[in-house]
């Protein structure tokens, strides 16, 4: 018995099988692009978009404090502290995106003054930073 007989008889034509498995999941890929149903993802568990920082801070100590007041079994508590872990990555993710807007507005604002960019408060010597913020970086 040859080895082609044997692989032949353990994996049979497979490329046929490929290919109508690739035309199904294609036809089912279009047939959801095409639905009107636009619910295929799943929402988020908590929208904190429309939060403050100060409620989100809140949230976050409400949410500890709860956590720390119950008693729970290992598995639970695992699952507490990683859904506790990612709400305070959301909220430092969140956090450092609105203080680098923040920023990035207040520079633009400053240069559109001719101040500086760094202080945003002596005028802009050469480029767009004045002459203290240049030293002070030059030390």
């Amino acid at each position: 018995m040859s080895m082609e007989s044997v692989l032949s008889e353990l994996f049979p034509n497979t490329e046929t099988d490929i290919a109508g498995v690739e035309k199904l999941a294609e036809a089912n890929f279009r047939k959801e692009l095409e639905s009107d149903d636009k619910s295929v993802a799943e929402p988020p568990l908590f929208d904190f978009s429309e939060m403050s920082t100060e409620d989100l801070a809140k949230f976050a100590m409400e949410a500890e404090k709860e956590i720390n007041d119950e008693s729970t079994s290992v598995g639970e508590q695992e699952l507490v502290n990683e859904k506790t872990a990612q709400a305070q990555e959301d909220f430092l993710s969140r956090v450092m995106a609105h203080s680098f807007n923040h920023e990035t507005v207040m520079m633009k604002v400053a240069m559109s003054k001719g101040l500086c960019r760094v202080c945003k408060e002596n005028k802009a010597g050469t480029g767009s930073v004045c002459p203290e913020c240049l030293a002070a970086a030059k030390e």
